[in-house]
């Protein structure tokens, strides 16, 4: 082949490379142009029949022309394999942008039992009354009748704040300050500002020296409910626990009331 036929084969091969749409078709054109059987390898086996500068030149040029189609192909083999990579992932996302989907996401496990447990006692006319989370030690036990040596008032149990200001909660004399062990210190605020009848529910976070294992931990949840009213009896808490299971677990369940001594 002369000068001229080879830079149209080399023209003609690179059009080829780049046209091909996927893999497989490359595969095929690199096969056609630079495999054993293609006519560039060919032209490159006669140069051991050729002499001198002559061998010099044409070697020269049909090592160009094939560094030329490797180059070319391992350009395209890079472009088609970024191709198939960016179609697995889909449309480009910008990070910049606001998200195109809902931004709404599915609530935490325990957010959600508690609105389900406090919208069960809205419809039986009990309404949400929350409180802080740092208290004093009167509000927490001593308007409680716990006993000054009672276990729950030790610092094993207790996370006392000591040396500490608060200025969102009230105290009652010279108390010191704590992380709240119950919810209860809700029921005696609200007792002290508001006269019966009374009915809350008071959901919160409570904060106890607990070791944490499978079964404890130093922080969790608590819900207590309070009903005062001059009607009131035991019957109307056996009426409300008893709904109250029945809607949260099912009709199915069935309650029973058990008298039991707790010491603490």
């Amino acid at each position: 082949m002369d000068v001229d036929s080879l830079e149209q084969l080399k023209t003609e091969s690179l059009q080829r490379i780049q046209q091909c749409a996927d893999l497989t078709e490359l595969q095929s054109v690199k096969t056609q142009f630079l495999g054993p059987k293609s006519t560039l390898i060919e032209q490159l086996k006669t140069l051991k029949s050729l002499t001198g500068s002559e061998k010099s030149e044409r070697g020269k040029q049909l090592n160009a022309i094939k560094n030329a189609l490797e180059d070319a192909l391992a350009e395209k083999t890079y472009a088609l394999h970024k191709q198939e990579r960016l179609k697995r992932l889909g449309t480009p996302v910008d990070p910049t942008l606001p998200s195109p989907y809902p931004t709404a996401k599915p609530l935490h496990p325990l957010t959600q039992v508690r609105l389900h447990i406090l919208s069960i006692f809205k419809r039986l006319g009990y309404v949400v009354q929350e409180g802080n989370e740092i208290e004093t030690e009167w509000y927490c036990f001593d308007a409680l009748n716990a006993a000054p040596d009672h276990p729950s008032r030790s610092e094993q149990d207790t996370f006392f704040l000591n040396n500490f200001c608060c200025d969102t909660t009230s105290k009652k004399g010279n108390e010191p300050f704590l992380l709240r062990t119950q919810t209860s210190t809700v029921q005696i605020r609200t007792l002290l500002k508001h006269q019966p009848p009374l009915k809350i529910i008071s959901p919160g976070r409570v904060f106890r020296r607990d070791t944490d294992d499978a079964k404890h931990r130093f922080n969790f949840h608590q819900i207590e409910g309070l009903c005062v009213d001059k009607t009131t009896s035991v019957a109307d808490l056996k009426g409300t626990l008893d709904y109250f299971i029945k809607e949260f677990f099912g009709t199915h369940f069935k309650t029973r009331l058990r008298p039991s001594f707790f010491p603490f």
